[in-house]
């Protein structure tokens, strides 16, 4: 299979740049040091941020239930099946939860090495395309890429399908055009691929890889080697890897699986707008691209043409990208699965730009570094509101990684060594990542969930209690309490769904009143404060986003008449 690792595009050239290597030194230490300064922000202070509410609690707390039942087959979210997703994600993070303990570290410590993994997918697949400098430029862009950075922590299961859909991209293109080597290998790593690319997130796993390697073929004019029979072995191997989960769920759940992951998630939730709250228009991703993958995405537009040898990369670009407007279900966490064909794009053309076949990209990292400066007065217009959240000295060391990233970028578009402006550019934006997790950081102060489901698991040890969400999304608390929470939209409507003596709730605390409704005795435990969205929400809002919450307790005692008014702490009014 050495179709794989065979570099076949010549690197260097007569009036550029020389490969990196020892004669240039100085580029190559610093791309080394940018990398590791990239592994540092995945891997450092994973646990300092809360759980988020969403999709991290979505992934986070089904692999406890696992581990505590021994049952791996059907994940269990808010005190029902949970079949949205395949179940690989949920393996995986079982996996550190028993290795290490259950904590927000080894929760979110999966999700960072798969993004690495990715990173090093990426960069050893440009270099053996173009050589070392382009493989580690290629990495660095995608590793400080802001998106690809922080949805990594917060969307297990799009690192996991960014990685696994990067490998069946790389085993695909590389089947599809060596002439030797074995049919039944070549077909085994594939079919092997594309099955952990459906196990990550489903039928997208399959369809993105085939589509954008077939992309490539088609602007390359390029027909597959052998497709029928490496095709055939790898659709066996798919087959025969993904049957035995499809086999227990079936004999478990019946019908039910099928409607449920099948019709409502792989089918409606794509080519539908059911779970969106608003639509979104077919070239929204546009302006999504432009912001995720900041500033490498103003190098994006001239690195678009075709490749020598393959040109996989772009027709994975543009096959995804395509895809994915089309769709009706559209989220920015999407983009996670093109943001490595962007890094090899942007990648490969800095290292053409180095080689002398590509002018320098002067006016992009201009245009970069123009459009960037203008946050400044935006954070300046926002910092007061955000000043008092999380500090001055936190505003003030955002605006100053901002000032550098723009410096770097002017710094990029004058030098003619690409590795030394491309890694330069890298740390600048990683100083910017550090910038914003320390605003992260402080404004995990506001989220009282952690606490309150510590409070909820001591005080009810035996998984005897109810527990309810009143009108908010708090659904991070399920992976404190290790509990399974219910959404009820009026406290009233907790009248014939409790199941046990005592229950709790999370709910607004102006809500309060509402619960003299209730025929039960209740007493309010504690109340905090609350911030609902991320440093983007606080920043813009000139009103101030602090709300308060209560965790209240209820009891139904059986025989005895409901007390008309609750009781409240401290001495507090209920």
């Amino acid at each position: 299979m050495s179709g794989l690792g065979k570099p076949v595009e010549s690197a260097a050239g007569t009036d550029g740049e020389p490969q990196a290597g020892l004669r240039d030194l100085p580029g190559l230490i610093l791309a080394v040091a940018a990398l590791g300064f990239g592994v540092f922000l995945y891997i450092a202070r994973l646990g300092a941020v809360p759980i988020q509410t969403g999709n991290e609690a979505m992934y986070a707390a089904p692999p406890i239930y696992m581990l505590e039942s021994g049952d791996y087959l059907v994940p269990r979210f808010r005190d029902a099946d949970f079949l949205d997703k395949p179940p690989l994600t949920f393996w995986l993070i079982a996996a550190g939860y028993r290795l290490f303990g259950i904590s927000v570290t080894t929760a979110r410590l999966p999700a960072a090495l798969a993004a690495l993994a990715t990173a090093l997918a990426v960069g050893v697949w440009s270099g053996r395309r173009r050589g070392l400098r382009a493989g580690l430029l290629s990495a660095m862009v995608l590793l400080f890429t802001y998106a690809f950075w922080t949805f990594t922590r917060y969307f297990a299961a799009d690192a996991f399908l960014a990685l696994t859909l990067t490998l069946a991209v790389i085993s695909l293109d590389a089947a599809g055009r060596a002439e030797e080597g074995s049919d039944s290998l070549w077909g085994i790593l594939c079919g092997a691929a594309l099955a952990m690319a459906f196990m990550a997130k489903g039928l997208i796993g399959i369809a993105l890889p085939v589509g954008a390697v077939a992309a490539g073929f088609a602007l390359d004019r390029f027909r597959p080697v052998r497709v029928m029979r490496r095709g055939f072995v790898a659709g066996v191997v798919l087959l025969l890897l993904i049957a035995p989960w499809h086999i227990g769920m079936a004999r478990r759940l019946g019908e039910e699986f099928w409607r449920t992951f099948y019709w409502e998630n792989q089918f409606l939730r794509g080519a539908t707008t059911r779970f969106m709250r608003s639509s979104r228009g077919l070239f929204a991703y546009l302006p999504v691209i432009a912001v995720a993958a900041f500033p490498w995405s103003f190098l994006l537009p001239g690195s678009l043409r075709r490749q020598k040898f393959s040109s996989a990369p772009l027709g994975w670009f543009l096959f995804g990208l395509i895809f994915w407007s089309l769709m009706g279900m559209k989220r920015d966490v999407y983009m996670m699965t093109i943001f490595p064909a962007i890094a090899v794009l942007v990648g490969e053309r800095l290292d053409r730009e180095a080689s002398g076949e590509l002018p320098r990209g002067r006016v992009a990292w201009i245009l970069a570094a123009s459009v960037f400066a203008l946050a400044l007065p935006l954070l300046a217009k926002f910092s007061g509101l955000l000043s008092t959240l999380v500090g001055r000295g936190a505003v003030i060391f955002l605006g100053a990684a901002i000032a550098l990233v723009v410096a770097a970028a002017l710094v990029a578009a004058g030098s003619p060594r690409r590795l030394v402006a491309g890694a330069g550019v890298a740390i600048a934006c990683g100083v910017c990542f550090l910038a914003l997790m320390q605003i992260d950081r402080r404004l995990a102060a506001f989220d009282p969930m952690p606490a309150w489901g510590e409070r909820v698991r001591r005080e009810c040890p035996l998984d005897d209690c109810d527990c309810f969400l009143v009108t908010v999304n708090t659904i991070s608390v399920e992976f404190y309490s290790q509990r399974a929470w219910r959404s009820v939209l009026h406290p009233f409507k907790l009248i014939g769904r409790t199941r046990h003596r005592t229950g709790f709730l999370v709910m607004r605390t102006a809500e309060e009143p509402s619960l003299n409704e209730l025929p039960m005795r209740y007493e309010v435990l504690e109340r905090r404060p609350w911030i609902a969205g991320d440093w983007v929400t606080v920043a813009r809002r000139e009103r101030s986003p602090v709300e308060s919450l209560s965790l209240v307790r209820i009891e139904s005692p059986e025989g005895t008449p409901p007390a008309p008014a609750g009781q409240a702490p401290d001495g507090a009014t209920p």
